[in-house]
């Protein structure tokens, strides 16, 4: 059995759960008596609140510093996935500066800008998760990566800019 086929049957059973305890009256979280005409008790009706659309607002700093750590996360295990499929650790091919700030990822034969058109989450999420295949990946610093874009568009070799050709 895939593990789609067993999380299938692990919804459909959940579903059947909660749809017992709503015709009950219980609370679908902890069994205890739900309110009238709610599907949870006090407590977790109060516990929704805290967290609605509505108490974005009240608390966007901590919602924004949440998003902003699972974003690094998923950014670092990205850079680990590229870094361990070319055998190297987690700096720029090309100079090997290993400031994580300063890292980025290329796009070795280009079309990267068609790619993050469709979204950065989307292209970030599929190669953390290893959907997307990474021998078209390499990581390079900010300084790098567009001196190896420049020399690339550089038909007569005007651009003075110095870059290790390791990657092309």
């Amino acid at each position: 059995m895939t593990s789609q086929e067993e999380l299938k049957i692990k919804r459909e059973k959940d579903r059947k759960w909660r749809k017992e305890h709503r015709e009950k009256g219980l609370c679908v979280h902890c069994n205890k008596p739900a309110v009238v005409g709610k599907s949870a008790c006090e407590f977790h009706l109060g516990k929704a609140n805290k967290f609605s659309k509505n108490s974005y607002w009240k608390n966007r700093e901590h919602h924004l510093a949440i998003h902003q750590k699972h974003e690094q996360k998923l950014r670092r295990e990205a850079l680990q996935k590229i870094a361990e499929f070319h055998g190297k650790s987690i700096q720029c091919f090309n100079c090997g500066c290993s400031e994580f700030e300063m890292l980025q990822i290329d796009h070795i034969n280009g079309g990267g800008y068609q790619e993050l058109t469709r979204g950065w989450g989307k292209f970030i999420r599929a190669v953390a998760r290893g959907k997307r295949r990474l021998d078209d990946l390499a990581i390079l610093c900010r300084v790098c990566n567009p001196c190896k874009y420049a020399n690339s568009i550089s038909k007569e070799g005007t651009w003075i800019i110095k870059y290790s050709s390791k990657l092309l």
